[in-house]
């Protein structure tokens, strides 16, 4: 009895370990190479929104473009980041800021969590982490996640 609730004890241990490791690289920190430095060429992309309408940085030109890259739909800080950008949209919109946010997550877990929390913004999915590792976002360890980071893009 005592070695099962030893390898219980030790997995949980090792599992929380492993997950606080990854966890701990959602942010950027201070140091941290990130993208490209400004001034710099933003790598192109073409990805499919929560409408599964498709979306090149190339084709928005004389756009600033915000990039808000975030670890996954659902989750309590992602969710609250999003909602922000959301309620600030018409003072954005006002700036000629086109918004979008990007993840790692499925086209269709964009689209129930758009819907659930009605954002008034496209969000990419990045589903093959191309995006991500262009800018630099995908952190390290075996979990899709990207990290918590925002580009603004000025085109043109």
């Amino acid at each position: 009895m005592n070695v099962k609730v030893s390898f219980i004890v030790t997995s949980v241990i090792f599992l929380g370990f492993i997950f606080s490791f990854n966890f701990m690289y959602l942010a950027p920190r201070e140091g941290d190479k990130v993208g490209n430095k400004v001034g710099n060429m933003a790598p192109d992309f073409t990805l499919l929104d929560q409408h599964d309408k498709s979306h090149t940085l190339s084709g928005l030109r004389d756009a600033k473009v915000a990039l808000c890259f975030y670890p996954a739909d659902g989750t309590p800080g992602c969710t609250e980041e999003l909602s922000k950008l959301s309620t600030e949209w018409d003072k954005l919109e006002k700036s000629e800021i086109k918004v979008f946010g990007i993840s790692f997550d499925s086209k269709e877990s964009h689209t129930k969590f758009a819907a659930k929390h009605d954002f008034k913004f496209p969000i990419l999915s990045d589903s093959k982490q191309e995006v991500g590792k262009a800018y630099g976002t995908k952190i390290l360890g075996f979990l899709p996640y990207s990290k918590r980071i925002t580009f603004l893009i000025e085109n043109g």
